[in-house]
């Protein structure tokens, strides 16, 4: 057999992962552009990077997918699975919603950057899918809180 060929092999890769996992976690930081020299730390969009006419979507995306991990309150929690729906698509509806006011409960993204979204889904969106949070939204843009 050719065991002790496939043994180096295999040492070599051992040793590599830990590489790897170097390289791949110093690109994923390069992806987290911060904007340090305002006061905050906050997450700033590049719509440099996107195709031409994807600005909107890109810029959507970017605060949507950067706060995943935000945790909302559970009073938010409860509002939003209290609201009386068909069952079938009650959990997409909830998680749509959770996902853009998770936006607003994200620290690192920024009071203009928080307004935009809002301001999105209230001139944009379809008040069956996003009424039950429409009037958070509105909140924040005219008092700036929660």
């Amino acid at each position: 057999m050719h065991l002790p060929k496939f043994d180096r092999k295999m040492k070599q890769i051992r040793r590599m992962i830990p590489l790897l996992f170097l390289i791949s976690g110093f690109g994923f930081s390069q992806n987290l552009n911060s904007n340090t020299g305002h006061g905050g730390d906050y997450l700033v969009f590049d719509a440099s990077k996107s195709f031409q006419g994807n600005e909107l979507i890109d810029h959507l995306q970017f605060l949507i997918s950067n706060s995943e991990s935000t945790v909302l309150p559970a009073n938010v929690e409860s509002m939003l699975d209290a609201v009386q729906e068909d069952p079938q698509i009650h959990s997409k509806l909830t998680w749509m919603r959770a996902s853009v006011l998770k936006v607003l409960y994200n620290e690192r993204i920024s009071p203009e950057d928080k307004k935009f979204i809002c301001n999105h889904y209230l001139n944009h969106s379809n008040n069956d899918k996003y009424g039950p949070i429409l009037p958070i939204l509105q909140n924040y843009v005219t008092n700036g809180t929660l």
